[in-house]
């Protein structure tokens, strides 16, 4: 256990850990980010303000996905309908800013969940679990009109989305109780993981909710929520 939340109130949601060994997390229950350095099991909050709920770019409503890297983090927003970067250095209350999506009525995204960025382009990728497709933003594109659609063909309530390093493969969640594989640019679902039947066996999932690749990109994790368990399948190539 690196961190025990059990008496406060804590909800874990995603996690993501950088190469040094920092991990960072969404707790949804009380809408902030905290951050623990090298799994001492001493949460630092770096985003948010506790158990308050709010707009952004310093509150959150619901907090959802994570991802970061040596300088900065993304955290989605499922009830504000964002997606939010913010430095490493910040802490309760601080801006961030906002990098993808929208407030109100004319939010491009809904509900997005699951986010991953390519650290060697810096393109954002983002599960947008209410309108079942994955976005992509370029570095500097517009938040609210800047996504464009990489996967949608057969997907339903995206949970997650994981890209290979060379973007040309990426690989996503959604209620089908499956992982679905796609060529980046051509929407071209086929299944990779589970067979559409939720189900206990070795090639079955039920609800599978979160996605990660090993280094060598030879392997995928899937979080297969409703049998508690994960899986790992081996990746022939990308």
């Amino acid at each position: 256990v690196v961190y025990d939340g059990s008496g406060s109130n804590v909800s874990p949601q995603g996690v993501y850990i950088v190469s040094d060994g920092t991990l960072y997390f969404a707790d949804n229950s009380n809408s902030v980010v905290f951050k623990l350095i090298n799994a001492t099991g001493n949460a630092k909050l770096v985003a948010g303000e506790f158990a308050t709920s709010g707009p952004p770019p310093a509150q959150f409503n619901f907090p959802y996905g994570v991802y970061a890297d040596s300088g900065t983090f993304y955290v989605s927003d499922a009830v504000n309908d964002v997606v939010i970067k913010f430095f490493s250095n910040s802490t309760n209350g601080t801006n961030g800013t906002v990098v993808a999506g929208s407030l109100g009525n004319g939010a491009i995204i809904g509900a997005p969940a699951g986010i991953y960025v390519v650290s060697s382009s810096g393109n954002l990728y983002v599960a947008d679990n209410n309108n079942d497709r994955v976005l992509r933003w370029l570095p500097g594109a517009d938040p609210s009109t800047g996504g464009v659609v990489i996967a949608s063909n057969t997907l339903a309530n995206v949970y997650d989305v994981i890209v290979t390093a060379n973007e040309q493969t990426l690989f996503v969640t959604d209620t089908t109780n499956s992982v679905k594989k796609f060529t980046v640019g051509a929407d071209n679902a086929t299944i990779f993981a589970g067979n559409g039947t939720a189900g206990s066996g070795p090639h079955q999932l039920y609800i599978p909710i979160g996605l990660a690749l090993d280094s060598t990109e030879q392997y995928l994790y899937v979080v297969d929520s409703g049998n508690n368990r994960v899986q790992r399948f081996y990746i022939p190539s990308c």
